[in-house]
C-alpha cells in the first residue's frame, strides 16, 4: 500500500460519523504529528496502529473499535507485518550467504 492510499484511507476514516470521540481525538492527534513532523511516513502511521491497539486493549471490557477503524488497523497493521517480514527475509540471506 503506497502513501497515497494509507493517506486516503486515513482522511476518508476521520470524515465518518461512526467514530467515536476517543477514537477521532486518537486520529486528530495523528494528523497534527504528521503535519508538524518530518518522521517517516510508515513509521509514523506503524506508530499510530500501535496506538489504536493500546485504545482498543484500554476499551476491551467495555466496546469494541468502532468498524471503520477496526478496518483502517487491520489495513495498516498487516502493512507493518510485510515490512517486518521482508526485513527478516533479508537478514536471513545475509546470514546464508556468509
Amino acid at each position: 500500500m503506497k502513501e497515497e492510499e494509507l493517506l486516503d484511507s486515513y482522511y476518508n476514516l476521520l470524515l465518518s460519523s461512526e467514530l467515536r470521540s476517543d477514537e477521532r481525538e486518537l486520529l486528530l492527534s495523528y494528523k497534527q504529528d504528521l503535519q508538524f513532523s518530518n518522521k517517516n511516513w510508515k513509521s509514523r502511521f506503524l506508530n499510530l496502529v500501535e496506538d489504536i491497539r493500546c485504545l482498543s486493549l484500554r476499551k476491551m471490557k467495555q466496546e469494541k473499535l468502532s468498524p471503520e477503524l477496526a478496518d483502517f488497523y487491520k489495513k495498516v497493521a498487516f502493512l507493518g507485518k510485510v515490512e517486518e517480514e521482508q526485513a527478516r527475509g533479508l537478514a536471513s540471506l545475509g546470514i546464508f550467504f556468509h
